[in-house]
């Protein structure tokens, strides 16, 4: 079972429809939908097992800013693993290959808003609590920029250069 890479810009209308019904079945009804309104990641990371698709991770790549520190990240997004699939290691895979990539491009930090933190804990991220400013989309329309104290940042250091202290903004909407 291999981690394939994929260019957001080369996603076929199969592999899409694939997705949208994986997202749907593990966030819910409609979540496929409803991603269609926040911004394209750069490139996703898809598990296939039997010409069905079983894990999915959409990754950004973009620049952050803390103070006058700017660092390159792979900002995390809709990390999920089929439910009859759960537990087979898969989602560890997904983030190592991303961790992986990450050091073969000169990424600094892995970066994920979590709602299952101790996942992220259990591969090496660190959750923190931290005030930070990005730019809000809501069905696919940019509302202006929000400044909030946010917990369960997971960040997980693979370049050279400790956390820095002070506010994260994203430059950019969140993922």
């Amino acid at each position: 079972m291999d981690v394939s890479y994929i260019e957001e810009c080369a996603i076929g209308s199969s592999a899409r429809n694939d997705i949208e019904n994986l997202l749907s079945l593990v966030f819910g009804d409609g979540a496929g939908e409803t991603s269609r309104y926040k911004p394209y990641p750069s490139f996703r990371l898809l598990v296939s097992e039997g010409g069905h698709l079983v894990g999915h991770l959409a990754a950004e790549h973009r620049r952050m800013r803390i103070g006058d520190c700017h660092f390159p990240v792979f900002g995390i997004s809709d990390l999920c693993v089929r439910p009859d699939w759960q537990n087979a290691g898969i989602g560890t895979r997904l983030l190592r290959r991303l961790e992986d990539l990450g050091r073969e491009r000169k990424i600094d930090y892995l970066l994920s808003f979590a709602d299952q933190p101790r996942f992220y804990e259990i591969n090496g991220f660190e959750q923190k609590r931290l005030k930070c400013r990005w730019l809000f989309c809501y069905q696919g329309h940019s509302m202006g920029v929000l400044s909030r104290t946010l917990d369960g940042v997971m960040i997980k250091p693979i370049g050279w250069q400790d956390w820095p202290e002070g506010e994260l903004d994203l430059l950019g909407h969140i993922f």
